[in-house]
């Protein structure tokens, strides 16, 4: 019975790390403005470069709404983010922790991070 516990206690400290880093990592971005956002580029803020393409053949027109899920297996929260307008103009946020913010708003003017 003794070993039965104490192999209980042994795995219940070794799940305890997965548990802390299992957040959502859902983020909304808004287009404020009037051009579309042709190609939004996020990558782990540990990595160099941008990556691929998130949107593909999508585009964020004017005043929509669109979630993307920033769980990319390395249980990272930091991540920079990259959108190109249709008239090519770019903005760029660093370091935006992906577990606790929800919803960025962009526009040719900058990005922030806003309340939902």
């Amino acid at each position: 019975m003794k070993s039965w516990r104490l192999c209980f206690a042994i795995l219940s400290i070794a799940a305890t790390p997965c548990a802390a880093q299992s957040h959502n990592r859902e983020v909304k971005i808004h287009n404020l403005d009037s051009e579309s956002v042709y190609y939004l580029y996020a990558t782990n803020a540990g990595a160099e470069g941008w990556g691929d393409d998130w949107l593909g053949d999508d585009v964020i027109i004017e005043d929509e709404v669109m979630r993307f899920n920033f769980e990319d297996g390395s249980g990272a929260c930091l991540f920079d983010i990259k959108v190109e307008f249709a008239d090519d103009s770019t903005q760029e946020l660093y370091k935006v922790n992906v577990c606790t913010v929800s919803h960025i708003d962009a526009n040719r003017s900058g990005m922030a991070v806003s309340d939902d």
